[in-house]
């Protein structure tokens, strides 16, 4: 909006810019994979293998044959008959007894699986954010692709949801991986580094900003009164120079009309001075 009503010309413009560059470069300095990214030599060489999914189902048996068998008979349809032998009913029975209740467990385990409400999210997207995954040290969990990203979002997971603090478990993974396992090392002194250069930036540019467009408004306040001194100078002039032709153009008529009087009072001069004439003859 305030380069909207700045013109082109306004210095303040270069400052904007400026402003807009150094947050994008502070900005673009504290993600983590920029900064604080481990190299090619510092990245660990030896991975524990993961298993893509965090929990290793066993093969589901095939199920056992029902009690009852199907009997052919006469024709396409089909009748069921009872086992009547107790040999294969207990074999049956046995073969049953083996197979794992695999649906029962599957359906337990969903009823356990608690939604986070919405404060524990924002917490699981902080913590997801500030911890790396430790299978290559690259990116923080929530962007990395891999079964060991999986494996620390369910861990996180369960411990938000058993009340541990995020101190606590930040704790947990430095104890176990090192800081290298944190996206911003919290003990070193560039912790707060982006955050307070980009303030400072911000604070400077403003001020500039606000003292240039102070001079700016000044020197227009400044234009403007000389531009209105002379208009009132050239309004005055313009006023006079109206006033000096009227008064000629009067006198113009003035002398006219007196001359236009004069020359009739000649002419009766004339006549009379011919009948004079005429009568002084007659007379002689």
């Amino acid at each position: 909006m305030m380069m909207r009503h700045l013109s082109k010309k306004h210095p303040a413009h270069n400052t904007l810019r400026l402003c807009w560059v150094g947050l994008f470069l502070t900005m673009a300095l504290s993600t983590p994979s920029l900064l604080w990214a481990d190299t090619p030599a510092n990245a660990p060489t030896t991975v524990r293998p993961v298993s893509v999914r965090p929990i290793a189902v066993r093969p589901i048996p095939t199920p056992a044959p029902n009690i009852k068998r199907v009997v052919p008979t006469q024709g396409r349809r089909v009748r069921l008959q009872p086992i009547r032998n107790k040999k294969t009913l207990s074999r049956v029975l046995r073969e049953r007894r083996q197979v794992p209740p695999v649906r029962r467990k599957t359906v337990v385990s969903n009823k356990v699986v608690k939604r986070l409400t919405r404060e524990q999210l924002l917490r699981f997207r902080r913590l997801t954010d500030l911890i790396i995954s430790p299978c290559c040290y690259t990116q923080p969990v929530s962007v990395h692709p891999s079964g060991a990203s999986d494996q620390v979002k369910e861990q996180l997971r369960t411990f938000i949801l058993q009340g541990f603090s995020d101190k606590k478990i930040i704790a947990m993974y430095v104890g176990k991986y090192g800081e290298r396992i944190l996206s911003i090392p919290q003990d070193q002194k560039l912790f707060w580094f982006p955050v307070i250069v980009s303030i400072i930036v911000f604070l400077v540019a403003f001020g500039m900003i606000r003292v240039w467009h102070g001079r700016y408004e000044k020197d227009l306040a400044k234009t403007k009164s000389a531009e209105k001194v002379d208009k009132k100078k050239k309004t005055a002039s313009a006023e006079q120079e109206t006033k000096k032709s009227s008064s000629k153009k009067k006198k113009k008529k003035k002398k006219s009309s007196s001359t236009k009087k004069k020359e009739p009072s000649k002419k009766d001069g004339d006549k009379t001075s011919g009948d004079s004439w005429y009568d002084v003859v007659e007379e002689s």
